[in-house]
């Protein structure tokens, strides 16, 4: 479980433009992910709805950006997240909150 249970739940994707991220130029790819998806990994969101998603590759299709929008705090509201990703293939610690 995690991102890229979005990645494979994302209907109708399409390759947009390109975009910096700091000394980075990424290809976007958009499209629909169902809200069931959504809810399973982040556990809010309106589970019958539909987000939109923008994913941020770099030219070696690394995923450095996310960006999912809808229905975060139930139907009828919207709201977007943005997830950056960096420092690949370095060692993290991850400390239980």
């Amino acid at each position: 479980k995690g991102l890229t249970t979005l990645l494979t739940a994302t209907t109708s994707p399409a390759v947009g433009g390109q975009t910096r991220q700091g000394s980075e130029v990424l290809t976007t790819i958009k499209g629909t992910v169902p809200g069931k998806a959504v809810t399973d990994l982040f556990l809010i969101g309106d589970s019958n709805g539909s987000f939109t998603a923008t994913y941020g590759l770099t030219d070696a299709q690394e995923l450095r950006q996310v960006v999912i929008a809808g229905p975060f705090f139930g139907a009828g509201s919207a709201s977007t997240y943005t997830l950056t990703l960096d420092q690949y293939g370095q060692p993290v610690t991850i400390t239980k909150p």
